[in-house]
């Protein structure tokens, strides 16, 4: 659609593999149980598989996901 096309305009300097990656990464944090496992928590933010979120988590934020979702970090 042309409102996704504006957000990855070239200005803003993100391509359409980082845009969807960085989307599947927000689900991610949304979805944040402390219960819920890495490997569905992959699962349901789009990931391929575990191996592909846990890169994604270490890129974006230098941390393995295991600290990112510790349970009681944020709180």
């Amino acid at each position: 659609s042309a409102v996704l096309l504006d957000e990855l305009r070239p200005e803003r300097q993100v391509s359409p593999k980082q845009f969807a990656s960085s989307m599947r990464l927000r689900q991610a944090v949304l979805l944040h149980r402390p219960s819920m496992s890495l490997t569905v928590r992959a699962q349901e933010s789009g990931f391929y598989d575990q191996y592909h979120f846990s890169r994604a988590i270490k890129r974006a934020t230098g941390l393995p996901p295991s600290t990112v979702f510790e349970p009681d970090r944020y709180c």
